[in-house]
């Protein structure tokens, strides 16, 4: 671990992962005598974003996407449904025309051919 010294008074040290430490220093004077070796404890906690409440917020906004893509998805197929069965309403009323018409034609056809054949063979 490389340390770097920036700012008097003042000691970077890099990449450190979240745990317990211990920082032990010793100091020297001008004159060569050395201090007792002081102990310092210290904590480093994981940043905020790996903390127990960013993973509750994280799981939360999953399952609120989920959510919101299952309505999103469902909406667009009612309305899908709802389009096909006005398609469905429309081709159906159409067939229908054309049957009634069909049927209407083939019954004047018969009445004539009826008539028609009264006439030729009577």
């Amino acid at each position: 671990m490389r340390l770097q010294k920036r700012v008097p008074n003042l000691l970077i040290i890099p990449h450190v992962s979240n745990r317990s430490y211990f920082f032990m220093v010793k100091a020297r004077n001008v004159f060569k005598i050395e201090s007792t070796i002081a102990k310092f404890q210290f904590q480093i906690l994981a940043p905020w974003y790996r903390s127990l409440l960013a993973y509750i917020i994280y799981l939360i906004l999953l399952v609120l996407s989920i959510i919101s893509i299952v309505n999103i998805y469902t909406r667009k197929l009612k309305r899908d449904k709802i389009k096909l069965e006005k398609i469905i309403l429309s081709t159906t009323m159409e067939i229908q025309t054309k049957n009634r018409s069909f049927a209407q034609f083939t019954f004047s056809r018969n009445n004539t051919s009826t008539v028609l054949n009264y006439f030729i063979y009577d």
